[in-house]
C-alpha cells in the first residue's frame, strides 16, 4: 500500500483485498486497508457482494464490526436481493446478526422472491435469530412471493421451536398462502406431528380448506401419514 498498491482492485472471483479478507475473517487486515481509502461498499460484479455481504455470510462478526464502523451500507443487497443481515440469517450466524439489528438493518426488507430475514431464520430453524428480529420489530406475518409466511416455513421444514416462537410473537395460525395453504396443511403435509400439535394447540382451525378443498386431514390421510392423521382427529377440545 505503501509503494502505490491499487486499494481496491479486484483480483479472484472480482473480489477486492478488502472482500477477501472479510470473506476470510481478517478484522486487522480490513482495518488497514480501510484507512487505506478502501471503498467499504465496492461490490463485485458476478453477485454484487460486498465486504460486509461476504463477512456476514462467513459469520465474522469482527470484521462486521469494523465494516459497520466503517460506514458500510447495512442494507445494501446483492444481485440476489439478500443483504447482509438475510445471509447472516439463513446461515444461523447470531452474533453477526445481532450486530447488523443494532446497526439498524432493516428487518423486513424482502429479497428478490419475497423472502425476509426472519422466513429464512425460521424455514433454517435458527430460533436466537427469529427471536432477535422479533424484538426488533420483524413482521411476523409477511408472506413471500407465495404467500409463505415465517411460520409456514418453519412449520415446512419441521422446526418445532421456531414455531412455537413465531406463536408467541402473535404469528396468524390461520394465514393460508396464494393457494390456500395454511401451516397446519404444510406440517400435515410433510408430516410433521408434533407441528401440528402445537398449532392445534394454539388455535389452528382444522376445518379450513385450501384451493382445492383438502383440510388438514385430508391431505394427511392422503399422504398415507398416520400418526399425523390421528393427532388432527382429536384437537384439543374435541373428544
Amino acid at each position: 500500500l505503501q509503494a502505490g498498491a491499487d486499494v481496491d482492485k479486484a483480483a479472484n472471483y472480482d473480489y477486492t483485498a478488502l472482500m477477501l479478507a472479510s470473506s476470510r475473517g481478517y478484522p486487522a487486515t480490513a482495518k488497514v486497508l480501510l484507512q487505506a481509502g478502501a471503498d467499504v461498499d465496492k461490490a463485485n460484479i458476478s453477485e454484487g457482494n460486498t465486504a460486509l455481504t461476504l463477512a456476514s455470510e462467513e459469520g465474522h462478526p469482527a470484521v462486521t464490526e469494523v465494516l459497520l464502523q466503517a460506514g458500510a451500507d447495512v442494507n445494501k443487497v446483492n444481485v440476489y436481493g439478500d443483504t447482509a443481515l438475510m445471509l447472516a440469517s439463513q446461515k444461523g450466524h447470531t452474533a453477526v446478526a445481532e450486530a447488523l439489528i443494532q446497526a439498524r438493518a432493516d428487518v423486513d426488507k424482502a429479497d428478490c422472491d419475497g423472502g425476509t430475514a426472519l422466513m429464512v431464520a425460521s424455514m433454517k430453524g435458527h430460533t436466537a435469530i427469529a427471536e432477535a428480529l422479533l424484538q426488533a420489530g420483524a413482521d411476523v406475518d409477511k408472506g413471500d412471493s407465495d404467500g409463505k409466511t415465517a411460520l409456514m416455513l418453519a412449520s415446512m421444514k419441521g422446526h418445532t421451536a421456531s414455531v412455537e416462537v413465531l406463536l408467541l410473537a402473535g404469528a396468524d395460525v390461520d394465514k393460508a398462502d396464494s393457494n390456500g395453504w395454511t401451516a397446519l396443511m404444510i406440517a400435515s403435509m410433510n408430516d410433521h406431528s408434533a407441528i401440528v400439535e402445537v398449532l392445534l394447540q394454539a388455535g389452528a382451525d382444522v376445518e379450513q380448506t385450501n384451493d382445492h378443498g383438502d383440510t388438514a386431514l385430508i391431505i394427511a390421510s392422503e399422504e398415507g401419514h398416520t400418526v399425523t392423521e390421528e393427532v388432527l382427529s382429536s384437537p384439543p377440545g374435541r373428544g
